[in-house]
Formats: C-alpha cells, structure tokens, sequence
C-alpha cells in the first residue's frame, strides 16, 4: 500500500497505527489550545487578537504558546480582534488642513494696526 501511495513504509505504518482519531501530537495539541484560544475570544466579546490571547493563556491557564501560533491558530478559526480607531483630524489630508485652518484665520477678527490713524 506504501508503494501505490508514494511514501515509506515506515512512514504509512507511523500514520496508519496513530491514536486520537489519526491526528498526530501536534494537530492534537492545536487542537485543544484552538479550543482554549476560541474561548478567551468569546470571553472578551471578540475584541482580543493574538497579543492579549497570548497573555490570557500564560496568565489564567498556565499555556505558554507563541504569538504566531495563536496569530495560526485564530486565522484557521476565522477569529479577529478589534481594531483601533483614528479620529477624524488624523485622517485629513495636507489640502483639507490647509483650507480647515486658512477659513478660521480669515473668519477671526482683526486686531487693529498700530500704524493705522484714528479717525
């Protein structure tokens, strides 16, 4: 069965005798910790990403796993944190600022020049 696969025997024997449903350790282990990410998102109504989860996990479950990991993990999930805002002054352009600031300065009263005579 080997030789019509394409692979080693040693290599068909290791995959066919697996325990836990023919998932090895590490899909085993993704799974649980997929399982715990899942719920540390819920937990903070979807607003946490990678970071956050990732100190969830050493601080509340003792799980010490990488960011890119987790980062894997909530892709192949479809979990997203929130993302930060900008105010609306961040957004404008040089051209915008140019005219929000100009129509203040020409709408200000004017000071009196000292080199004009009252009349």
């Amino acid at each position: 069965m080997a030789r019509l696969l394409g692979v080693s025997r040693q290599g068909y024997d290791k995959h066919a005798n697996r325990t836990g449903g023919g998932l090895s350790a590490r899909e085993r282990a993704d799974a649980a910790l997929a399982e715990r990410i899942s719920h540390h998102h819920t937990r903070s109504r979807g607003t946490y990403g990678a970071p956050r989860i990732q100190v969830d996990l050493r601080q509340m479950d003792g799980i010490r796993a990488g960011r890119n990991r987790i980062t894997r993990l909530m892709r192949a999930a479809g979990l997203v944190g929130a993302h930060r805002r900008h105010s609306a002054n961040a957004q404008l352009s040089p051209a915008d600022y140019e005219r929000r600031h100009t129509a203040a300065l020409a709408s200000a009263p004017h000071s009196p020049s000292l080199t004009s005579e009252a009349a």
